[in-house]
């Protein structure tokens, strides 16, 4: 199969249409995000015993993923415009827990609507046949990205 090759079928991905989005979303929730993913570097530094584990979590779900890369590329991408959806109600509870009240204002709360938000972009970028390989290695980096306490 030719990964380079233009896919002219409405809901199949190409590769390089895949990339440009990843790249662009990648970029647009690091600035939406950066608060939070500024303050899990901080608390991953500064406390080691509770927020350490989270920054090799990333590499072992993307280890995950790798293990099952020849599956997961077997077939193309189709969008699953769900994912919208999950993706605006991760954005709008990121933005009660961030701008709402007080009481909101937990770190593993806001952390959900990060989780829910790249959730949602992964299962609208790759679709649902590529989330039977998916699934695990984003449950296991939305969890285990979390305080320990």
């Amino acid at each position: 199969m030719n990964f380079i090759e233009e896919k002219s079928t409405i809901g199949d991905v190409s590769p390089r249409a895949l990339l440009w989005w990843s790249v662009l979303t990648t970029a647009a929730l690091g600035w939406i995000f950066w608060d939070f993913l500024q303050r899990q570097l901080r608390f991953a530094i500064e406390k080691q015993a509770d927020w350490g584990h989270t920054l090799i979590i990333p590499f072992i779900a993307g280890y995950f993923v790798w293990i099952c890369k020849d599956r997961l590329l077997a077939e193309p991408f189709k969008r699953a415009w769900f994912g919208l959806v999950l993706m605006l109600f991760g954005l709008m509870e990121y933005t009660i827990c961030a701008l709402g009240p007080v009481a909101l204002h937990h770190h593993n709360l806001m952390g959900f609507g990060v989780s829910v938000t790249i959730g949602g972009l992964v299962l609208f970028l790759f679709g649902w046949r590529a989330m039977r390989y998916l699934w695990f290695p984003l449950i296991y980096l939305f969890v285990f990205s979390q305080t320990i306490s």
